[in-house]
């Protein structure tokens, strides 16, 4: 999808973790992170789903805060739904899932508890329709 829309990943040491500009095109992450740790792969799901979600809509980055939490949002729910989607393919789902143990491990804040288990949710459908 990166290639699809022409979108570039700069590395730098950067005062946050990572994000995405629409005007640049580019995904930015920070040198501050070790590329093998889980904050990397947290940091570069999330700003992923900012192109996938907001790509070319800069007009959006400039809005309102309302509208800024909102892309935030979009933004953590697609990376936890990639999350669960590993976790599934790696572990299934034909055993008792912690999801608070899941959320820790994956920097998943409890303001986003309903979308870890809607992830679930929709991962252990899949597998039993």
């Amino acid at each position: 999808m990166l290639s699809e829309r022409d979108v570039s990943v700069v590395y730098g040491p950067f005062h946050k973790r990572g994000f995405y500009h629409p005007g640049t095109n580019n995904i930015y992450l920070s040198t501050l992170i070790n590329k093998t740790d889980l904050d990397f792969h947290e940091a570069f799901l999330h700003e992923v789903a900012h192109v996938a979600k907001h790509y070319n809509m800069l007009e959006l980055y400039k809005a309102s805060k309302v509208a800024h939490y909102k892309m935030e949002h979009e933004a953590e729910e697609f990376r936890i739904n990639c999350l669960v989607k590993e976790y599934v393919a790696e572990y299934g789902t034909d055993h008792d899932i912690n999801i608070y143990n899941f959320m820790d491990d994956n920097d998943i804040s409890s303001w986003d508890e309903k979308d870890v288990r809607f992830a679930f949710n929709k991962e252990h459908r899949k597998l039993n329709d």
